[in-house]
């Protein structure tokens, strides 16, 4: 019964650490705002919080032209990846993740 506690104990400061260490490479206002989850004391409040990160976290993308990313055959807007704000090439030629103002991504919903 109590390695049983004991490996529990172990599990759940591992996991804290892990947790911490991905957090910690991110970006000081991203990694706030993740961090807020501790907030959440129901299931509705997880969703609402889900939907806000979300939210927050494409505000925080820097959009750029086209052009400026390296695309000379679209004219939709590309940012950086907002989560660690470094280049994400999707291909051989451009840079950036595309995104609409009119649209916005669904990769970060999580519902």
């Amino acid at each position: 019964m109590w390695q049983a506690r004991d490996d529990i104990r172990q599990l759940r400061d591992e996991l804290y650490r892990a947790r911490r260490t991905v957090l910690s490479l991110l970006p000081k206002d991203v990694e706030g705002l993740l961090q807020t989850y501790y907030d959440c004391r129901s299931l509705g409040d997880l969703s609402r919080w889900e939907r806000d990160c979300a939210d927050r976290i494409m505000e925080l993308a820097q959009l750029r032209t086209a052009q400026e990313m390296g695309e000379y055959a679209s004219f939709s807007d590309r940012a950086l990846c907002p989560l660690v704000r470094t280049e994400q090439r999707q291909s051989f030629r451009c840079a950036g993740l595309c995104l609409s103002r009119r649209t916005p991504p669904t990769s970060l919903r999580l519902t």
